[in-house]
């Protein structure tokens, strides 16, 4: 039965469902894994890569120093979410418009308004964020940013 049901070559964790919905014995699982692991096709083929291990970033000073986006669907509906490192603040704006560059900016713009133009956005690079429109109005905020921040340590 089990090599009947790791004819697919499919890996331990699906071979272990679809055993699981078919029959059961004490061991089932033990001796699913024990047949994927000797199978001279899955480990010729097996993927080889090993997970990349976490990179923490480095927690800022002050607060709206470094911001990590995102975007995500909830409930049909797309938002932006902005978080600060320094004091893991949350800002969520739903996106009416899209997911587009100009939409994205409109929502940060205001962010900015409230809280300062940060030093640094940390976002996975997905099309909002690595598009021209943004790229262009980021070195723009860059500047004013890194001004702001050293008239800031002048001061201190």
């Amino acid at each position: 039965m089990l090599k009947i049901v790791h004819e697919g070559h499919m890996g331990i964790e699906r071979c272990k469902n679809s055993i699981r919905d078919l029959i059961f014995w004490p061991n089932v699982n033990s001796d699913m894994k024990n047949i994927v692991e000797n199978c001279e096709v899955c480990m010729k083929y097996r993927n080889n890569n090993s997970k990349e291990p976490l990179i923490p970033h480095d927690i800022p000073q002050i607060p709206w120093f470094k911001l990590e986006t995102d975007l995500f669907h909830f409930d049909n509906k797309i938002y932006l979410l902005v978080v600060d490192y320094y004091s893991k603040f949350k800002e969520i704006a739903h996106l009416t418009s899209g997911f587009t560059s100009t939409s994205v900016i409109q929502h940060l713009k205001s962010m900015f308004a409230r809280f300062g133009i940060p030093f640094s956005i940390v976002s996975d690079n997905g099309p909002p964020f690595s598009s021209l429109e943004f790229n262009s109005l980021w070195s723009e905020w860059e500047n004013i940013s890194l001004q702001v921040h050293i008239m800031l340590n002048l001061m201190v």
